[in-house]
C-alpha cells in the first residue's frame, strides 16, 4: 500500500536534487557610467575627478577616456573638494577623509560641518572654508582637515541670504534687495566692504559667479560684469541682455542657461569691458536636478546625472562642438566580444572594454550611429558599419585598439553581414553580395544575387545562405541560396513568413543552431507583448530545406521597454554551452534544450541590480555581458561543466518547505546583512506570477507563499522558479505546486 507513494516521493526527490544542480547566473564584475554627483578639476594634468558609487575616479587630459579608480568604499561619498594636492571626500553624516594627489595617506575625521561642500578659498596662500548659514551668519573655518571656526560675520539686519560665492579673499552674498562684497583679507575679522544695488529696484540676483577680480551677476533678464578687488568699490564693466537664469564663470568665459531648457550660451569675457556671445550648444538636461557647467581652459564641461560631457571652444570663429563624454555613458545598440574585449556600439561612439578588469579601455568617436547593424568579430578581424558609409574591416591584433585595414564602400550599404571561412556575405540593398576575405586587407568582390524587396538579414551555414527580405506590404520572405559557386549564387527556394495567415509586420530575425536556422518572427498586437513564432529552417539537406513553424515561449524572446510596455529587441538569444539566454525587461532568463532547437525549458533567472530594463546581451566564453541602465554587468553560469571564469561569490541557498506543497510553502534563505528581501514567483514561461517583499534582519529568513498570483487567484499546478533578491545578492530555487 505504501510502496507507490514511496516510489513517487523518491522520484520527486531525485527530480529536485537534479534541479538544484541547474546553473545559476552569478555576478563577477560590473562597469557603470558615473552620475556626476560631485566633481572638480584637479591640477593642470587632471581633466576632472568625480565620486561615484562608493568609488573615487580620476581621469586625465592626455587619456580622457581611460579611467583610474583610486579608492573604493563600503558606502558612496556625498561630495568632494580639491585643495591643491589634496582631495577631501565627505560621506553622508559627519565622516570625512582626506587624500593626497596619488590617492593615498587618508586621514579620517568627524568634525566636518553640514555646509562642508560649499566652495573653498585660499587667502594669502593658506586654505580656508567659508560656510554660509543663510539666515544667520557667514563663517570662516580652517581647512582642509578638521575645521575650527575662526570668525563669524552676522547677517542680522541683512535679511535672508539667497545667493553666495567666494574666491580668494572676497565673498559675495546676496539677499532679495542687494549684493554685499565681504572682505576676508584677515580671516579673523571679515567685514562688508561694499554693496551693489540691482539696475531695477524690484530685481534680485538670479545667480552670481565670482572668479578672481571678475563678478558676473544675472538679474533675471540682464547679465552685469563687475571688476571687484579688496581695496576698491566694485566697477560695472559691461552688461548684456539674456533670458537665461543660471551662470558659470571660467577663465575668460561665461556660460548661461535655463534649467530644463537649452541651448547653453557661451559668452566671451576675454575683455570683460566688451562681453559678447561666442557661441552656443545644445545639451540633454535632467528635469529633476540642477546641472553644473565648469570651464577648464578652452573646454566646457557639462555635468548630468549620467556623466560629464565635454565641449571645445574654438580658438577662432566656429561652432562649439561636443567632444563626447569625459567619461562615456555605457550604452549599446549592438555589442560583440573577442579576445577578452567587448565592443559596445551606440548612438555615436564605440566603447571598448577590457573584460579582465573590467575597465574602460577606449572610446572611438563617430564610428557608430543608430543604424549601425554590423558588429561582427571573426578570428582576428572585426567587421562593422555605419550604414551610409559601407563596411569597415579592422584588425584585432590588439583587441583593445582595433585598426582599420580595409573598407567596402559605396554603393554597398550593408544592413547585415555574416562570415564563414573566407566568405563574407552581405545583406545589402536589394540582394545578397559575396566577398572573398581570405586576405582581409584586400577583399575581392565575388557574385551577387538580386532578390525582391530590401535585404535585411543574412546567415551563412555550410554552402547555403539564408536571407530575409522585407517588403512595403509588411510581408517578409525567407530565401535559401546555394553559394557553392561563389561567383554565381543561385536561389534554392523562398517562403513567405506567415503568422497564422495575418502577415502583419512579422519583422523576422535569424539565429543559427547547428544545421538549423531559426527565423524568429513576431506580429505586433494593439496591447501587450507581440505574438512570437519561430520558423525552423532545417538545412541538414541543403537541396531540400524543411520549414516548420513552432509556437515558442515568449520568454525566449528578448523584450525591452516599449510604448505598450514591451517591444522585441533586435537581439537574439545567445548561448553558453547548451544553454540559451534571453531577457525580458529587467530579467535575464536561462533555458536548456530538450528535444530540439525550439523545445526549451526555463531553468534560471537573474534580475538587473540597477532595476532598469536590459538593453542588449552578449557572451564571451562562459561570460555573459548585460547592458542595463548605463551599466554593464558581467555574469557567469555556475555549472561546473562550462568554461572556467573568474571566481564568483558563493551562491545563496534557496529552499521551499514543504516541497511539493499545497497550498502553503515557506521560501527559506539567508540574509548576509539586514535589509529588504524580495522573492519573485516565476512560471515556466518566464512571467512574474507574484512578488513577496519584507524588511528582514541578518541571519536565516523565510517568506511564505500561499499559492496565489498578484490578483489573489489560485495558481495552477506546476513547477515555479523562486528568485530571491537580497542586499547581498540574488539566488534562484524551485518549488512544485500540486493541486
Amino acid at each position: 500500500m505504501f510502496l507507490r507513494p514511496l516510489i513517487l516521493c523518491s522520484a520527486m526527490l531525485i527530480m529536485f536534487s537534479a534541479a538544484w544542480s541547474m546553473p545559476v547566473l552569478q555576478p563577477v564584475g560590473s562597469l557603470e557610467s558615473p552620475p556626476a554627483i560631485s566633481w572638480t578639476a584637479w591640477g593642470e594634468q587632471t581633466y576632472g575627478l568625480t565620486a561615484i558609487d562608493a568609488r573615487l575616479v580620476r581621469w586625465s587630459r592626455p587619456e580622457a577616456h581611460r579611467d583610474q579608480i583610486i579608492h573604493s568604499w563600503p558606502t558612496p561619498p556625498s561630495g568632494l573638494e580639491a585643495w591643491g594636492d589634496e582631495i577631501l571626500i565627505q560621506f553622508y553624516g559627519d565622516d570625512g577623509r582626506l587624500y593626497d594627489r596619488s590617492g593615498g595617506d587618508q586621514t579620517s575625521y568627524t568634525s566636518v560641518p553640514d555646509y562642508w561642500h560649499l566652495p573653498n578659498t585660499e587667502i594669502n596662500g593658506d586654505p580656508f572654508r567659508v560656510i554660509v548659514e543663510p539666515t544667520s551668519y557667514l563663517a570662516i573655518t580652517s581647512a582642509p582637515g578638521p575645521s575650527n571656526i575662526l570668525s563669524l560675520l552676522s547677517f542680522e539686519g541683512m535679511g535672508n541670504i539667497i545667493r553666495w560665492d567666494f574666491d580668494g579673499a572676497l565673498a559675495v552674498v546676496a539677499n532679495e534687495e542687494r549684493l554685499f562684497i565681504v572682505n576676508m583679507d584677515d580671516p579673523l575679522f571679515p567685514y562688508i566692504q561694499a554693496m551693489i544695488t540691482p539696475p531695477v529696484e524690484t530685481w534680485m540676483a538670479e545667480d552670481l559667479e565670482l572668479q578672481g577680480d571678475i563678478l558676473a551677476v544675472n538679474w533675471g533678464n540682464r547679465i552685469q560684469v563687475y571688476g571687484v578687488t579688496s581695496t576698491a568699490t566694485p566697477e560695472l564693466l559691461d552688461e548684456a541682455s539674456t533670458g537665461d537664469s543660471f551662470l558659470s564663470l571660467g577663465d575668460g568665459w561665461l556660460a548661461s542657461w535655463n534649467h530644463g531648457a537649452y541651448p547653453v550660451t557661451i559668452w566671451d569675457l576675454q575683455d570683460p569691458t566688451a562681453i559678447s556671445v561666442r557661441g552656443s550648444f545644445s545639451a540633454a538636461l535632467d528635469m529633476d536636478r540642477f546641472e553644473d557647467i565648469r570651464f577648464d581652459g578652452d573646454h566646457c564641461m557639462w555635468s548630468t546625472r549620467t556623466g560629464i560631457m565635454r565641449y571645445i571652444i574654438p580658438a577662432g570663429a566656429g561652432p562649439i562642438d561636443e567632444m563626447g563624454p569625459a567619461w562615456p555613458v555605457i550604452e549599446a545598440r549592438t555589442m560583440a566580444t573577442a579576445h577578452g574585449a567587448a565592443y559596445l556600439q551606440g548612438q555615436h561612439d564605440r566603447i571598448i572594454i577590457d573584460l579582465t578588469g573590467p575597465r574602460l579601455a577606449d572610446v572611438q568617436p563617430d564610428v557608430a550611429s543608430h543604424y549601425s547593424n554590423v558588429l561582427l568579430p571573426v578570428g582576428d578581424i572585426l567587421y562593422h558599419n555605419i550604414v551610409s558609409e559601407g563596411l569597415y574591416i579592422e584588425s584585432l591584433a590588439d583587441p583593445l585598439s582595433p585598426e582599420e585595414i580595409a573598407e567596402i564602400g559605396a554603393p554597398i550599404h550593408p544592413r547585415h553581414a555574416d562570415v564563414s571561412d573566407d566568405l563574407l556575405a552581405l545583406a545589402a540593398g536589394d540582394g545578397l553580395v559575396l566577398y572573398d576575405v581570405e586576405d582581409p586587407e584586400t577583399p575581392v568582390r565575388l557574385g551577387e544575387l538580386e532578390l525582391p524587396g530590401i535585404s535585411s538579414k543574412v546567415q551563412l551555414i555550410d554552402q547555403s545562405a539564408v536571407v530575409i527580405t522585407d517588403h512595403e506590404d509588411s510581408e517578409s520572405r525567407v530565401h535559401v541560396i546555394d553559394v557553392t559557386n561563389v561567383d554565381f549564387p543561385t536561389l534554392v527556394t523562398s517562403v513567405m513568413v506567415d503568422l497564422e495567415g495575418s502577415g502583419n509586420n512579422p519583422a523576422p530575425w535569424l539565429v543559427r543552431r547547428g544545421s538549423h536556422v531559426l527565423v524568429m518572427c513576431l506580429e505586433y498586437i494593439w496591447e501587450g507583448p507581440p505574438d512570437a513564432y519561430t520558423l525552423d529552417v532545417d538545412l541538414s539537406d541543403p537541396a531540400t530545406p524543411l520549414f516548420t513553424y513552432s509556437d515558442i515561449d515568449n520568454g525566449f524572446w528578448c523584450y525591452g521597454p516599449g510604448t505598450n510596455g514591451l517591444q522585441v529587441q533586435d537581439t537574439l538569444p545567445v548561448q553558453i554551452g547548451d544553454y540559451h539566454i534571453s531577457f525580458s525587461m529587467e530579467t535575464v532568463n536561462v533555458y536548456r534544450t530538450l528535444s530540439g532547437p525550439v523545445d526549451l525549458e526555463l531553468v534560471s533567472t537573474w534580475a538587473t541590480t540597477s532595476g532598469d530594463p536590459v538593453e542588449i546581451i552578449a557572451v564571451d566564453g562562459n561570460l555573459l555581458l548585460v547592458v542595463n541602465g548605463h551599466r554593464l554587468d558581467l555574469l557567469t553560469l555556475s555549472d561546473d561543466g562550462l568554461v572556467a571564469v573568474p571566481e564568483a561569490t558563493q551562491a545563496m541557498s534557496v529552499q521551499a518547505a514543504p516541497n511539493p506543497f499545497n497550498p502553503l510553502t515557506d521560501i527559506k534563505f539567508s540574509m548576509a546583512r539586514a535589509g529588504q528581501a524580495e522573492v519573485d514567483i516565476i512560471d515556466t514561461r518566464g512571467r512574474r506570477l507574484k512578488s513577496l517583499r519584507a524588511e528582514l534582519p541578518q541571519g536565516p529568513a523565510s517568506l511564505r507563499w500561499d499559492g496565489t498570483d498578484l490578483q489573489g487567484r489560485a495558481a495552477p499546478s506546476g513547477t515555479y522558479l523562486l528568485r530571491v533578491v537580497t542586499p547581498s545578492g540574488t539566488a534562484v530555487g524551485r518549488c512544485q505546486l500540486v493541486r
